[in-house]
């Protein structure tokens, strides 16, 4: 209810009555009482008047033509823009049904005619009064009730915050429980959901070259997107959506890709829906993504990304520190000039080899590798074309072995080759296959190429007893190789 002494200072009424001079009678007295009267001939104009501007009160008279006041009250209560209005019956009838009827049509007084206008004010002041606390106390109730909604939401605002929290803080400790690169990776996605919830997600890191790769992901099989993924390549630029996040450093969110004129349809990926994506930085340099997709629009919001980027941030510093690790483990198992095993790694897996080669009895083979009259090279050329040529020797060494072999720098220019699962004729295969690609390929130098050979000695474990013993009787082959006139492969025969 509206009280309109709030504006004009004067309790609103409306007098309802088909009988001219009876309305002008009440309206005269009750406009010297101090009240703002309006008028209405009919139950139907009554009902337009308090449905357009709702009074405080109706004095409504029960006989009329048409709709009597008892049918007009209760269009009144059935209407909620006017069901709150208090509806006074004013009638000369005064027998019981009538007053018990007028109360049950929704009305909340009734005083009969020949009004006592005395009476009838007191009433109207009762009435008015008693809506004015009623509506005071509904404005109370919705004024509490939206306190509460507000109150309600900060806590569930607070709740997801502490729970993101506590995510948070629990995937930070995950991801950074471990130094090794693959895991680390393995528990940025695996915690992922804890943050954001997505439908699929993958991990993007970008090469030294400008290339990416997919280095985890998870959620595809449902989409039959897997092989899409896997396959995934761009002609030319990358998508949009990474350049803009390469280039700003920012993250991205798309909540509608059909409504975004900058998305891309991929094939494999047109059930994308909704888009979501935080760059991994490190040292001000975009050094991957993470990408989340779901099909349903509008599914991602700006929350999501906050959370995204937070996440991705934590991300970038587990996936370094995992990184360096990696590349320090690497620098300590690795000579530093070929890249291939340094000594004490390539005995420390050597003497791995050989302990099994000699519990399961199968081969084992050695071949120790030296440049012949290197000294030359670097007399003749400078140190840095010789160590362009040990370089070269590491790659076509590589290149000629397999996976399980262990290829390593034993010192100077030497290298020892193990063999697992190798008998002696076959090692001395494969080294006269690298003296041949060796002498046969030039080495190019800053004036000509330089022409390079080879003394290769091969020994077998058939008959000895350790690892030192092994790699002893294949520099003894060696040695053999170099006094029959180096660019040959000898053998130590028992």
């Amino acid at each position: 209810m509206v009280d309109k002494r709030s504006s004009n200072g004067k309790v609103d009424l409306l007098v309802v009555d088909d009988q001219c001079d009876e309305i002008q009678l009440i309206t005269n007295i009750l406009h010297h009482r101090g009240y703002s009267v309006r008028s209405a001939h009919s139950g139907k104009q009554a009902v337009e008047i308090a449905q357009s501007d709702p009074p405080d009160l109706i004095l409504l008279d029960i006989a009329m033509p048409t709709m009597d006041g008892y049918e007009t009250c209760q269009q009144l209560k059935s209407d909620q823009r006017t069901r709150h209005i208090p509806v006074m019956f004013v009638s000369a009838m005064e027998d019981v049904n009538n007053k018990v009827r007028a109360f049950q049509v929704g009305g909340i007084d009734y005083v009969t005619k020949p009004l006592q206008f005395d009476e009838v004010i007191a009433r109207i002041e009762i009435h008015v009064n008693i809506r004015r606390l009623q509506a005071a106390l509904e404005n109370s109730n919705q004024e509490l009730a939206k306190r509460l909604e507000e109150l309600d939401q900060a806590r569930t605002v607070e709740r997801e915050q502490r729970y993101f929290a506590e995510a948070l803080r629990e995937t930070s400790a995950a991801i950074n429980s471990t130094l090794d690169y693959n895991e680390v990776l393995d528990l940025i996605l695996t915690h992922l959901e804890r943050v954001v919830h997505h439908q699929t997600a993958n991990i993007v890191l970008f090469t030294e070259g400008g290339d990416f790769h997919i280095a985890r992901a998870r959620g595809y099989q449902k989409f039959g997107a897997v092989r899409a993924l896997q396959q995934l390549k761009f002609d030319g630029e990358l998508l949009p959506s990474w350049k803009k996040m390469i280039e700003d450093t920012n993250p991205l969110v798309i909540p509608d890709t059909q409504q975004e004129p900058s998305w891309i349809d991929i094939e494999g990926f047109e059930w994308v829906r909704s888009y979501a994506s935080a760059p991994i930085v490190n040292k001000g340099e975009v050094i991957g993504l993470i990408n989340l997709e779901s099909e349903t629009p509008n599914f991602f919001t700006s929350e999501h990304l906050t959370r995204l980027q937070i996440f991705a941030d934590q991300a970038a510093v587990a996936i370094e520190k995992a990184r360096l690790y990696d590349e320090t483990k690497r620098l300590a198992i690795t000579d530093g000039l070929t890249g291939v095993y340094n000594r004490r790694h390539l005995l420390d897996l050597g003497m791995a080899e050989y302990e099994r080669a000699l519990r399961y009895r199968h081969p084992l083979a050695a071949i120790m590798v030296d440049v012949d009259h290197f000294k030359c090279v670097n007399d003749d050329h400078g140190h840095p074309v010789g160590d362009a040529v040990l370089q070269n020797l590491a790659n076509v060494l590589s290149e000629n072995l397999r996976v399980n072999d262990i290829l390593g720098r034993y010192g100077g220019d030497e290298f020892l080759i193990l063999i697992p699962e190798t008998t002696y004729d076959i090692a001395i295969a494969v080294a006269e296959r690298i003296r041949f690609q060796i002498e046969t390929t030039p080495i190019g130098g800053n004036d000509k190429p330089i022409c390079i050979t080879l003394s290769l000695g091969v020994a077998a474990c058939k008959c000895t007893k350790t690892l030192d013993d092994l790699v002893q009787r294949a520099d003894k082959a060696l040695y053999a190789a170099k006094t029959a006139g180096r660019n040959c492969v000898r053998g130590f025969h028992d």
